[in-house]
Order: structure tokens, then C-alpha cells, then sequence
């Protein structure tokens, strides 16, 4: 087992502001991807446009569905390969403090940190057992040993986790491709006993060589392929990694939880999501997801002397996720979020690859022939090319409208928490996999289409 030391804290510095986050009330504050894609959209309609019918028809459906399957934040604990939290308490401050303080909440930060870290890029080329793909329990934690529990970090009692079966079910086994590969990996790692998530770990070669990287996101083969797909920008991710455990290690104390304290302290307990939007994207140049588009100045952000187009899709998730991991069950009342007490409603979708086509295929957005065939094709879409980023602007327009028509459908007494764009984005996200599966059929819907192919680091 890997013994790990301390990090030394050291004083944090600010050098990268967001123009319109930071100085004003929570009140005047306007998330800039959304100012960003307003800004798209006016010159990129002809691609990329939203269905005003398509919004209104959508939107009843997406709220029928949520209601009757009770989607809600704590949604997220039910999946089964999510590192599960403790339960925030219903008590004071003081205990939210003493529930901030326990080694199993820093454990799933950083678990949740390296996650969103990594969350870019999985679309593949390849179908079928060719496919990159990650060998684990098909149960997740739920069928994993007790030596394999405390090896994580977990109480191989599981007594503080709901909603996860506690006797465990066996060795059974499945491969788990896209997205899914990623939580299979770290946990196939940390279930082993490598500390994979620690940025202390990992911002050490001594400790952590790039081999062991490399290791952690080798492919599972299925008996009798001759060929597997590697994880698609490898070295890239290595490169991500180190950086990232570096500004935590050097400026964080080690670990996500230092940056949430620093957060907390800079602004109390007014503090806002999108002021730690702000200081995640200032840290942490991985994850600046901007692009400088068309050589021309917006209102958007300043960087120097050069303006940018702002969409911001894993330092949101990474938000959303905490959000969402460490949310008050349904059963605890009047209970305030332990990290959020002021919700993450300012923030939006997160622009990606896979909540476009389910977009599509509900009518909510249309695209242009052009955009069709380009899909149709394979065709790849630069990042920062028109195409690729009419497609991001639209969907995070689309989601902010039918945010807007589940407000009115649910009346003023909608719980703030039932009706965001995260959750919203979650609950698509689902969706699109469901129906790309086959396992939700949705009557006389368009098709669905493929992914836009965008190879990078951003999402």
C-alpha cells in the first residue's frame, strides 16, 4: 500500500477574472456561457436552430418523465459505479462542518475531481468488441469484496450509503464502454489498492510513473478479439492529470476540498457556483474551455487582449457533480446542501457531444442539411470550427428554454433544486443512451443522429 504525505499549503493567487462573475450580487449575475452562446447563435442560426413548437412539445415530455421516475439529484447515488458519499446531516453548521472533516467526503471530492478531469473524448470510431472498453462489476461497489472496499477507501461495512445493496452479488463482470469506461478504470485501480485519485499521487512520477497511468486505462479484451481500441488521447490525459494534481497539491493542500475551502472563505456564505466556476478556470488551465472565434471581440471575457467564446463544460460538470453526489436526499427536508447552499441554478448544460442528439431527435433543435450530412458522414469537426460550435451554443440555448417551460409547467412553488439546467442535462444525457440503445423508443420522434465527432480535451 502506497503511503502518501501531506502537501504544505501555500498562499493562493488570482490572476484570471471572468468579467461578469465575481464583482456583482448573486442577483446580477449571468453565467458567461450563456452570454457566449447568445452571441453565437445570432450568426449561426442558419446551422444550428431552436423549434419553438419542438420546445413546448419537449419540455411537457421531459417533465412527464422525470415526475415518474422521480429524477432527482440524488439520482446520482443510485448508479452503481459512483463513489457514494456519506449522507449530509440534518443538523447544525457545526455538523456540516464535522461532516466536511470525514476523510470519506475528502476521498469522494477527489474521486469526483479526477472524474470531471478526465471526462472528454470517448466517442469511438469503432463498434462492438473493437471498441474501447473496461472489464469491472457489473454491480459496481454493490459486488465488491470487503478488501476490495477498504482498499478504496470504503467502509466494508457500507453502512453510511443508502440506495447501494450492502451483501454484495458475486463476481459478475461486464464491459463498460464511452463514458462508463472512465468510473470502471479508476475503480477497477482504486479497488486494487492504487490511490489513482489522490493529486498527491499523482503529482509525483516517483510515486505515480506514467506507466501506471497508462496502466489504469488499459483496455479489457473480450475472448477471441484480435484488436482493442486504446482510450483515445492517452497522452494527453497523462499531461491533464499532472497539471491539474499539481495546482491542487501546490495551492489546494492536496486535494479538491482545498480548493471548495478556499472557495468558502474567499465568500462565505453568499458564495455562488459560478465564483467557484471562476476560481476553477483561473487554477486550472485545463479545464478553460474557450475558443477564440472569428478574430472578432465579443462581451464576453478578456484575456489580455483577446476575447473569447466561453463554454465551460467540465469545470461545470465538475460543479454538477458535486452538486449532485453530496445532495440531500429526498426524504431530508429542509435539509441545506453541505457545499451549495445556494444551489447551482446559474449554471448551464454542460456542451457536449451526446445531449445534442437527444436534442435533435425531440425537436427541440434543427439542423441545417449541412450539419446533417456532416453527422451522416463522420465528418470531423474541428474544435472551434462553425459547425462544431453553432451545435454546442444552440444546445445550451435549447436546455435554457426548456428550463424555462418547466418553470411554468410546475408553477411558482417549483422546487429550485427539480428544475435546473444541470438536472435537466443529467436526465437527457440518460436519455440519449436509452434511446440510442433501444431500451426507450419515443413514437414518431426524429432519428436519432450520430455524435458530432470533436476530438479534444474539453469534453
Amino acid at each position: 500500500m502506497t503511503v502518501l504525505v501531506d502537501c504544505a499549503p501555500t498562499k493562493i493567487h488570482h490572476s484570471r477574472r471572468l468579467s461578469t462573475v465575481g464583482t456583482t450580487s448573486k442577483a446580477d449575475e449571468k453565467n458567461p456561457v450563456i452570454v457566449s452562446s447568445e452571441y453565437v447563435y445570432k450568426s449561426t442560426q442558419r446551422l444550428v436552430n431552436l423549434n419553438e413548437d419542438g420546445i413546448k412539445t419537449a419540455s411537457k415530455y421531459i417533465h412527464s418523465r422525470m415526475s415518474e421516475t422521480s429524477y432527482a439529484p440524488s439520482t446520482w447515488r443510485t448508479q452503481p459505479l459512483h463513489y457514494i458519499p456519506p449522507v449530509p446531516p440534518t443538523a447544525s453548521a457545526a455538523a456540516v462542518d464535522a461532516y466536511m472533516s470525514q476523510p470519506a467526503v475528502k476521498r469522494t471530492l477527489d474521486w469526483i475531481f479526477f472524474i470531471s478531469a478526465m471526462n472528454f473524448s470517448f466517442w469511438s470510431d469503432r463498434g462492438g468488441e473493437e471498441r474501447y472498453g473496461v472489464a469491472w462489476y457489473e454491480d459496481g461497489w454493490a459486488a465488491a469484496s470487503a478488501e476490495e472496499l477498504a482498499s478504496a477507501g470504503l467502509s466494508p461495512t457500507r453502512e453510511e450509503y443508502e440506495a447501494v445493496t450492502t451483501t454484495g452479488s458475486g463476481t459478475s463482470t461486464t464491459r463498460y464502454t464511452g463514458y462508463w469506461s472512465l468510473p470502471a478504470a479508476t475503480n477497477r485501480a482504486l479497488s486494487s489498492g492504487i490511490p489513482i485519485t489522490s493529486p498527491i499521487f499523482l503529482s509525483n512520477p516517483s510515486l505515480c510513473p506514467d506507466s501506471v497511468i497508462e496502466e489504469l486505462f488499459t483496455p479489457s479484451r473480450e475472448e477471441g478479439s484480435s484488436d482493442v481500441e486504446t482510450i483515445p488521447l492517452l497522452a494527453e490525459r497523462i499531461n491533464v492529470l499532472r497539471r491539474v494534481s499539481e495546482v491542487l497539491c501546490t495551492r489546494f493542500n492536496g486535494s479538491y476540498l482545498g480548493l471548495i475551502d478556499e472557495w468558502k472563505k474567499q465568500y462565505g456564505e453568499d458564495r455562488t457556483a459560478l465564483q467557484l466556476v471562476q476560481m476553477v478556470i483561473e487554477e486550472f488551465v485545463d479545464f478553460r474551455d474557450e475558443v477564440f472565434w472569428r478574430g472578432k471581440k465579443g462581451t464576453i471575457v478578456s484575456r489580455t487582449d483577446a476575447w473569447y467564446i466561453m463554454f465551460l463544460k467540465r469545470a461545470q460538470i465538475l460543479l454538477a457533480e458535486t452538486w449532485a453526489a453530496f445532495h440531500p436526499l429526498p426524504s431530508q427536508n429542509n435539509t441545506i446542501h453541505p457545499i451549495f447552499p445556494n444551489g447551482i441554478g446559474e449554471l448551464t448544460m454542460f456542451a457536449d457531444y451526446r445531449v445534442p442528439q437527444i436534442l435533435y431527435t425531440l425537436g427541440i433543435i434543427d439542423y441545417a442539411p449541412e450539419i446533417l450530412g456532416q453527422l451522416k458522414s463522420g465528418q470531423l469537426l474541428p474544435y472551434g470550427s462553425e459547425s462544431e460550435i453553432a451545435i454546442r451554443a444552440a444546445s445550451i440555448l435549447a436546455v435554457e428554454r426548456v428550463k424555462e417551460a418547466m418553470v411554468d409547467i410546475r408553477g411558482p412553488d417549483a422546487n429550485s433544486d427539480e428544475v435546473t439546467s444541470v438536472l435537466i442535462d443529467f436526465f437527457l444525457w440518460d436519455l440519449a443512451k436509452d434511446v440510442e440503445a433501444g431500451d426507450v423508443v419515443l413514437g414518431e420522434s426524429r432519428r436519432i443522429p450520430p455524435v458530432h465527432r470533436t476530438r479534444s480535451i474539453w469534453y
